[in-house]
């Protein structure tokens, strides 16, 4: 008789937390459609954005659809020599949420409206947006043991 009043107990507390949870992420899903936390977003993005490849980028919205489209308009990325190195007007991406949480990235479809890109080699064969994948490019050396 007291087992089963521990079982009832513990039974309700978990459902309050796995209910609580579904409710955050649905709170999540929700405020995720609102443009002011669509520009937070942005700002921070662009910011961080800076600060890693320290040349200047420009963002002027972004729209994102949850959960699987991303829209970026008035597009700008400068390149180290002051060049444009992308200027566009829209870039829609249809993007696979279930790799996301694998922390992988699969681009289903990728529309571009009014995308201009200048892209070159120098003497030395280094394209203008290296310095980009330089600054993303992970410090640890690849791990090529295997068990």
């Amino acid at each position: 008789m007291k087992l089963n009043k521990y079982v009832k107990k513990s039974l309700k507390i978990f459902l309050w937390i796995l209910g609580s949870l579904i409710f955050l992420l649905l709170l999540v899903a929700l405020l995720i459609q609102l443009p002011s936390v669509q520009n937070f977003a942005k700002d921070k993005a662009i910011t961080y954005l800076q600060d890693k490849i320290k040349t200047p980028v420009r963002l002027d919205r972004i729209e994102i659809g949850f959960p699987k489209k991303v829209i970026l308009e008035g597009i700008f990325f400068q390149d180290q020599h002051g060049d444009t190195l992308l200027l566009g007007d829209k870039i829609a991406v249809d993007i696979s949420l279930l790799k996301l949480l694998d922390n992988q990235l699969e681009l289903n479809s990728v529309d571009l409206q009014g995308i201009v890109a200048h892209v070159h080699r120098d003497k030395d064969s280094v394209f203008n947006f290296d310095y980009i994948v330089k600054a993303f490019a992970s410090d640890k050396p690849e791990d090529t043991t295997s068990a």
